[in-house]
């Protein structure tokens, strides 16, 4: 199903957002997104059964009331931000294995969209 491409895509936003791979401070407002983001990927995967993607998707959202939590808090702390990252690459992580498997069996076209992301 094409779900598993728009969720990989949207993990990569995230990720994005969060500056994963750089020693950047994160604002708080980026906890909107990744509450958005989230809440959908969620919905997309509402049917799956893996309950690894359930647990994966609580503990971001704990990370997310955490942090929340916190009233004065203008940046992501280095833990904070850790904390998210490993959550939404492990999240993504799941669910490439789950289109792999997907298409391992289903066939999809080739588009300059899709190719980036099945590689």
């Amino acid at each position: 199903m094409m779900h598993y491409l728009e969720c990989i895509q949207l993990l990569d936003y995230l990720l994005g957002k969060l500056h994963s791979k750089e020693r950047v401070q994160v604002p708080v407002s980026v906890l909107e997104d990744l509450m958005t983001v989230i809440s959908t990927v969620r919905e997309k995967l509402a049917e799956e059964t893996n309950p690894m993607l359930k647990a994966r998707i609580d503990d971001i959202l704990s990370c997310y009331t955490l942090a929340k939590e916190r009233p004065n808090l203008i940046n992501l702390t280095e833990d904070m931000k850790s904390a998210i990252v490993s959550g939404v690459m492990e999240l993504r992580s799941e669910c490439c294995i789950l289109a792999f498997h997907y298409f391992q069996t289903h066939d999809f076209e080739p588009t300059a969209q899709i190719i980036p992301i099945m590689r």
